[in-house]
């Protein structure tokens, strides 16, 4: 299956080069997604990209902890306005305007990770950008003993 970065009706490429999954400081898994649509005055226009300085280059990062089962990845987070019930697991993103926050689920299944949710002002709702992403992710090179289990 081929990677997808859909946001709205827009496109983006992932960038594997930049992309990456690694360990942060506490142990927990760390997952980059960096991707960057063609479409760049109109996503600017529609308010998805912030408009200070955009490139049209977009970059996700989330902490995940409790996804490593059987020796593989497994497990879904529930995220509301960038927010987990966990505490200490994060969600953070650039090159969009601020005022937008991710609601929506990041699923580890089969060797890959998922976002399905949405992208929205918290206070009016307005705009609201549905999101999808299905990103084929290799962990051949962690060690799992780095791992907060």
């Amino acid at each position: 299956m081929n990677n997808l970065f859909r946001i709205g009706d827009f496109t983006f490429e992932i960038d594997d080069v930049q992309s990456h999954v690694g360990f942060d400081h506490s142990g927990a898994l760390a997952v980059t997604i960096v991707a960057k649509t063609q479409d760049l005055e109109r996503a600017v226009k529609a308010g998805l990209l912030d408009d200070y300085e955009p490139t049209g280059e977009v970059r996700i990062t989330f902490i995940a902890l409790g996804v490593y089962q059987h020796n593989t990845l497994s497990g879904v987070l529930h995220f509301k306005e960038e927010k987990q019930e966990q505490p200490y697991l994060t969600f953070n993103r650039t090159g969009f305007p601020y005022s937008l926050q991710y609601s929506g689920e990041v699923v580890f299944k089969e060797g890959r990770v998922l976002l399905q949710g949405h992208l929205k002002q918290s206070w009016d709702g307005q705009p609201e950008f549905p999101v999808m992403i299905d990103k084929q992710i290799d962990t051949s090179h962690l060690h799992w003993e780095m791992y907060c289990f």
